[in-house]
């Protein structure tokens, strides 16, 4: 809905981004508000096993040992549970997950792509964390996590069809699973590259890949003058004389 607003209504919505962009930037990091929305993404029901009941993206990372279980919390399902759990689970109810989880990611990059292109680089909000340890509890990457999941055990299930990153099944002649699809508009490019970053981040944590791409998705929606003036500002000038291009007064 945030990014249909912001696409839509730019100058109507509030903060107006005419008075002061950085109002409408922290009104928008409060996405990535730990407590508020970012545990309570984690600790939702991705499917309901009886008679241990829900299963959340929490459960599976205590499970994997990703996260430590804290005193006193009960022991998490095992993975062989939580693995029968899903397999019972509707294959349509899991296709819809994997939807609403793509959906969720692609209106997080509409948003950072509207904000930059009002207000440049610094006007994007943060639904990334700024440390490794904050990225790991960001918005940005619980969504990545659930849609790898849900999209992990779709695959599993002998009745499904390869699913498409929006949860349907490969059409006919479709890309192999672990093949590149073809990218035929923006958001394809920009889902290509969450994929990469995903793939690093699991399996690479240290390599710096992912930040190299989050400034690129940054840069998408910038003209060549504005990607100058975030890369190499000193440049600018020059590259305005060559054109000539003069600041408008």
């Amino acid at each position: 809905m945030a990014a249909t607003w912001l696409e839509t209504w730019f100058d109507a919505v509030y903060p107006r981004a005419d008075e002061d962009i950085f109002f409408r930037t922290n009104a928008l990091n409060n996405f990535n508000d730990r407590l508020a929305i970012v545990d309570a993404l984690r600790r939702a029901a991705l499917v309901t096993m009886r008679p241990t009941g829900p299963i959340s993206l929490r459960h599976i990372e205590l499970a994997s040992g990703i996260i430590p279980i804290t005193k006193g919390e009960a022991a998490p399902p095992k993975d062989g549970e939580i693995n029968a759990a899903f397999a019972a689970a509707p294959l349509a109810d899991l296709r819809a997950q994997l939807a609403a989880a793509q959906v969720a990611l692609d209106s997080l990059a509409k948003i950072d792509a509207t904000m930059a292109a009002a207000g440049g680089v610094e006007a994007t909000p943060n639904f990334d964390g700024r440390t490794d340890k904050e990225k790991l509890v960001s918005l940005r990457h619980q969504l990545k996590r659930i849609h790898e999941v849900v999209r992990t055990q779709i695959a599993a299930r002998p009745d499904a069809a390869p699913a498409g990153a929006d949860g349907t099944g490969a059409a006919e002649g479709g890309a192999a699973p672990g093949t590149v699809g073809v990218i035929r508009t923006r958001q394809d490019a920009i889902r290509a590259l969450d994929a990469v970053t995903t793939f690093f981040e699991n399996t690479e944590p240290s390599s710096p890949v992912p930040l190299f791409i989050e400034r690129a998705k940054r840069l998408i929606a910038k003209n060549f003058l504005d990607v100058l003036q975030d890369i190499v500002p000193d440049a600018l000038t020059a590259a305005k004389a060559a054109g000539g291009i003069r600041d408008k007064k």
